[in-house]
């Protein structure tokens, strides 16, 4: 367990998780857990506020996708599927664990498939789009563009079939 200042900006300290309450606190969606630290440099107090990580399991040769990806409706959880006539299907998936960011499909997709990312709200079965080109990796974000309400979902995004670092929750 790795415990985080409570802006999540410091890395504390890191410990070994040895019991969880089973109330949640509802007005703040808290769970008071119990851990032994080692706080040889004192960063942490007693009955302090911090937010934590916790490795609950690392999964290897998962299928990850970006969460903006994952959609739920009528047939349960689906992406839109980007097919090679590019044309967009919804393709029902099984979801596994997420960290928000990404999330592993348990079954439902392969490694190397491409998903609709953006512009899903305007798709449906069998609809034409327009892939866009990956973007170059770089080492400072890319601003935020936004894309008008009238233009074709354009961004799609290839599955991973890499190892996710790790599950963390």
């Amino acid at each position: 367990m790795t415990a985080y200042s409570s802006d999540g900006s410091k890395k504390l300290a890191t410990g070994t998780l040895y019991a969880i309450n089973n109330q949640m606190i509802t007005s703040t969606g808290t769970v008071t857990l119990r851990a032994s630290f080692a706080n040889d440099d004192e960063a942490l107090f007693p009955n302090e506020f911090v937010n934590v990580q916790l490795l609950v399991d690392t999964l290897h040769q998962a299928v990850l996708v970006p969460t903006a990806a994952v959609l739920s409706g009528a047939p349960g959880n689906y992406v839109y599927l980007v097919n090679k006539d590019d044309t967009a299907s919804v393709h029902k998936v099984t979801l596994g664990p997420s960290d928000g960011k990404n999330t592993v499909i348990a079954s439902g997709l392969a490694a190397g498939n491409s998903v609709v990312i953006d512009g899903t709200d305007r798709l449906s079965d069998g609809a034409k789009i327009k892939v866009a080109p990956a973007p170059a990796p770089t080492t400072a974000p890319a601003p935020q563009v936004s894309q008008t309400p009238a233009a074709p979902p354009s961004a799609t995004k290839k599955t991973d079939g890499g190892t996710p670092p790790s599950t963390d929750r």
